[in-house]
């Protein structure tokens, strides 16, 4: 299975955690090709993250989408979506993975789905009163072929 991964980090200081290593060699495993958005300048401190990905891209951190349409619109191209299967979008919004992603990847390899994710919640009320729906958290996504090759995903 050949996946690329769009992996997005934002730290206000320009630390990289040793949390944020640890997420991209897991990652890393489970991947094809590993970009790296970096939301901020390219002076960041802690361990060369270079080490693990196969390009690191450093951006203002500006817009809604954390960086993942500049990747995909710049960075690598709508085109080279055609290479893989999978597309991986994830962030640095969680601790983790707790023990290997193949394993999840290998379990979720034998289900029929356009596209899945790490965590689900359920539908609740905001303390202000309003409904949200049940939804897949957006931490960490995964589509396939059907999703990354239609036109309305594009």
């Amino acid at each position: 299975m050949k996946r690329l991964c769009i992996c997005v980090i934002y730290d206000q200081e320009n630390i990289i955690d040793s949390y944020i290593i640890h997420m991209l060699k897991e990652v890393k495993t489970c991947c094809t090709y590993l970009l790296v958005v970096c939301n901020a300048k390219s002076d960041w401190q802690g361990e060369d993250i270079s080490l693990y990905a196969d390009q690191v891209v450093y951006r203002e951190n500006v817009g809604y989408d954390a960086g993942y349409k500049d990747a995909l619109c710049i960075y690598t191209g709508w085109s080279s979506l055609d290479a893989y299967d999978e597309l991986i979008l994830l962030n640095d919004s969680f601790y983790g993975p707790f023990y290997p992603l193949q394993r999840i990847f290998q379990t979720m390899d034998a289900v029929i789905a356009d596209f899945w994710g790490l965590t689900r919640s359920q539908a609740g009320m905001m303390p202000e009163g309003m409904r949200y729906e049940a939804h897949i958290q957006s931490y960490f996504l995964v589509f396939r072929k059907a999703v990354i090759r239609s036109g309305a995903f594009r």
